[in-house]
């Protein structure tokens, strides 16, 4: 198996085992958080931020599409998800078969092997400079930051001016998400470099700079991430330097003609 298809078999075999528990865990992810949390969660990142008059979107990490489903219900927003399952897509897709049908909603698989795969999508649907929010909830905690930056510089180039991204990501100090990372060391020390549903650790300096460096205004929600407002860094960065952003375009794409194993190091 290519090794970028090893991190998708796990989720696959996620939502391939998946069996609902009760009538409010009906979907896979459903059991990650509480129906309060949700709410909690689509107040202060969708609705706070206007997500009524969004009209084009791109999501990462949809899963079953639960925040997929609340975007779709208080707007009129086309929203392009991408997920690296074909399982979780295919639930999905039964799950919000009515959105698929209308054309509201455009599931798209991320293959992992051309980290400009994303922006050259979105060109192909004429959505560059022309996206509302491109946002991910719950999925890019798992996410390392080197990954992450793909998807970040995506946001950049991909955004209309003043546009959001949107973000959850694991937050290494505050006190939830510090105890969080001691809860995992015993877990997830025996599994180096196995995939796993780890976190990938962050902290608001690091997100904060990554972005600002990207032509984004970062705002954390919530207050101050750093204290105890939670496990989790509520990220709304709004793309106000779109000149800066395009510096970075060369990031994404391999060089013209070479094939990305003859791409030499930068190290």
């Amino acid at each position: 198996m290519a090794p970028q298809n090893i991190y998708r078999s796990q989720w696959d075999r996620f939502a391939e085992k998946w069996r609902p528990k009760s009538e409010d865990l009906v979907w896979p992810g459903d059991e990650w958080g509480t129906r309060q949390h949700w709410d909690m969660i689509f107040r202060t990142m969708f609705l706070d931020y206007g997500v009524a008059d969004w009209k084009n979107c791109v999501e990462i990490g949809a899963g079953s599409g639960k925040y997929t489903e609340q975007v779709l219900r208080v707007s009129e927003a086309r929203i392009v998800a991408f997920d690296i399952s074909p399982s979780y897509q295919k639930v999905m897709r039964e799950r919000l078969s009515a959105y698929v049908a209308s054309g509201r909603l455009q599931p798209a698989i991320i293959e992992a092997r051309d980290p400009g795969e994303l922006i050259e999508y979105l060109e192909g649907q004429k959505l560059v400079r022309a996206l509302d929010t491109f946002y991910s909830i719950d999925a890019m905690v798992h996410v390392d930051l080197q990954y992450l930056m793909a998807y970040f510089m995506t946001a950049a180039l991909a955004l209309k001016e003043n546009g959001l991204m949107i973000m959850t990501l694991a937050n290494a100090i505050s006190k939830p998400g510090f105890k969080k990372l001691l809860q995992g060391v015993k877990q997830f020390y025996p599994m180096q470099g196995q995939p796993s549903a780890k976190f990938e650790w962050l902290s608001p300096e690091i997100v904060g700079t990554v972005l600002a460096n990207l032509g984004f205004d970062v705002t954390f929600v919530g207050g101050q991430p750093q204290l105890e407002s939670g496990r989790d860094l509520m990220v709304a960065a709004r793309l106000v330097d779109l000149d800066k952003a395009e510096q970075f375009r060369g990031y994404l794409y391999w060089p013209a003609g070479i094939p990305p194993a003859e791409v030499p190091s930068t190290s």
